[in-house]
């Protein structure tokens, strides 16, 4: 069986992975980080795949789920997340 990646992983399982590591966060960072994370549901970097698939920008998404705009934009350049961080209006 294939291992499966981190980042696939459901988010109870996010701790263990702990990307936020990666970015370099602080603790307090990793703490707020962890719960935005968790608002994008059990499987965030598909939820973001998705929504930035259907159209969505970063500043929409983030107001969809109530977290910061930065957050969005962030993970979606850790994960690699073609994104427009703009409306194309």
């Amino acid at each position: 069986m294939d291992p499966v990646s981190p980042i696939a992983r459901p988010i109870h399982d996010i701790e263990s992975t702990n990307i936020f590591l990666e970015l370099g966060m602080d603790d307090c960072e990793r703490t707020a980080s962890l719960h935005h994370l968790q608002e994008l549901g059990p499987m965030p970097k598909a939820t973001l795949e998705a929504l930035v698939d259907l159209g969505l920008t970063d500043a929409e998404i983030a107001g969809y789920f109530g977290v910061p705009k930065s957050f969005v934009t962030t993970l979606a350049n850790f994960w690699d997340i073609q994104h427009d961080k703009e409306p194309a209006r």
